[in-house]
């Protein structure tokens, strides 16, 4: 997860073939989350992890002028200046499509996939709906991801991603 200090536990769960493994990955708990509404963006989300904060926006279409009403409303709330996130989320379909910036290199991609995006709308949802979910699967440009959350007394207390990783290819470069 960007900016995680930490190790974060990884379990293997199979070994499909030679060159692909389903894991779960403990991920960090959320610092804090918040929820609101805004006028044109509709219902969002704040879930912030160490070192990046991602912002759920609710069933608002993934297009060019509502990427940019999201940094606009990243701006409003004050996340706009560090690593953050936006998460064009599809609730009805589980579809999950991320954009995110990193201030440090000065990047800003739409993500094939995001994981620590994908824990962000489990706890988002978890804290939301007042109790924990389970095996959350989001499907994703890149393929999906699932998250799972555990809620007590309000807070998270677990977040969990498992999904499947893959070598797509391996070589050499040689640079003179």
């Amino acid at each position: 997860i960007s900016g995680h200090a930490g190790s974060l536990e990884t379990e293997i769960l199979s070994s499909p073939d030679a060159y692909s493994l389903d894991v779960a990955i403990e991920m960090p708990l959320p610092c804090s989350i918040t929820h609101g509404q805004h006028s044109s963006a509709g219902h969002y989300s704040l879930v912030a992890f160490e070192g990046i904060t991602h912002l759920v926006l609710w069933d608002l279409a993934v297009d060019v002028s509502n990427l940019a009403l999201g940094k606009a409303l990243a701006r409003q709330l004050g996340i706009s200046g560090g690593d953050y996130g936006l998460m064009f989320m599809a609730a009805a379909r589980h579809t999950l499509t991320p954009w995110v910036r990193v201030a440090q290199t000065a990047t800003e991609v739409w993500e094939r996939s995001c994981g620590s995006g994908t824990a962000a709308v489990a706890c988002a949802l978890a804290h939301r709906d007042g109790h924990g979910v389970n095996s959350l699967t989001l499907s994703q440009p890149g393929g999906s991801l699932t998250a799972s959350a555990t809620l007590e007394d309000g807070k998270i207390t677990s977040a969990t991603l498992s999904g499947a990783i893959a070598l797509v290819s391996y070589g050499y470069t040689i640079i003179d």
